[in-house]
């Protein structure tokens, strides 16, 4: 099992995470964020653990995950495609202002993702 190919884009203070897992199989490991995003699986299928929960999305469908809980992805088929979306915040939970224009630094402190 590997990890799937990323790819993140920000427009003001809106942050795409875009994830193309090639194979039944990959994941990403199980983590937690300080703010709530949601997935959306755009082709193929992902299995979410959130929690305790565990929940199949499939394309064209939307899963949300509320801050702070611990969840991670499974590929349920070949080349599964899906997308976290949520507004870029500050440690301290206020969201950054649309019009504001982040460093490189400040993007890879909020997303971990350059």
């Amino acid at each position: 099992m590997g990890h799937p190919a990323i790819y993140s884009a920000v427009c003001g203070n809106q942050y795409f995470h875009q994830m193309r897992f090639a194979a039944k199989g990959d994941h990403i490991p199980t983590h937690e964020h300080t703010y709530p995003h949601v997935l959306q699986v755009v082709r193929g299928r992902l299995l979410v653990a959130a929690g305790d929960e565990r929940t199949e999305v499939g394309a064209n469908q939307f899963f949300d995950v509320p801050a702070g809980v611990e969840h991670g992805l499974l590929a349920l088929e070949d080349d599964t495609f899906a997308q976290c979306i949520h507004v870029m915040r500050w440690p301290d939970g206020t969201v950054v202002p649309f019009d504001y224009k982040l460093s490189a630094r400040e993007r890879l402190e909020i997303t971990g993702a350059l």
